[in-house]
């Protein structure tokens, strides 16, 4: 793996290297490269379409395939998950983005492994 800096400080304050970010979460399968039409302001007008970054979360809260968006400001919290709990870091970022919990097998897993939270315990029991 390449030795990347995610982290820069910058006037005493900790500044997320988005592109690095972006690389590395690439490189373990957790985001994925999608395409979708967008609006450009400058040529006021929706062009055909434009690459797009999802997380990829499989299996996770449906029984199927499944992606969430994110932002580049959303991007350092993701982060900072994965750096903690790794794929169940994100797992843990998108059942708090979407108020439910993963389906049963996943919580059951991560309270086993220690890392299912109190604040996840709080969001909507997932049925599937």
């Amino acid at each position: 793996m390449l030795n990347r800096e995610y982290w820069f400080g910058i006037n005493g304050q900790q500044v997320a290297n988005e592109e690095a970010m972006v690389a590395r979460l690439l490189d373990e399968d957790i985001l994925f490269v999608g395409s979708r039409p967008y609006y450009c302001s400058f040529e006021k007008k929706v062009v055909e379409e434009t690459l797009v970054l999802f997380i990829l979360i499989n299996d996770v809260f449906v029984p199927a395939s499944d992606g969430e968006s994110i932002t580049s400001e959303q991007l350092p919290d993701l982060f900072r998950l994965f750096e903690q709990k790794d794929t169940d870091g994100i797992i843990e970022w998108v059942a708090l983005k979407r108020g439910q919990q993963p389906r049963k097998r996943t919580k059951e897993r991560m309270v086993k492994a220690g890392t299912w939270t109190d604040e996840m315990e709080k969001l909507i029991v997932n049925k599937t």
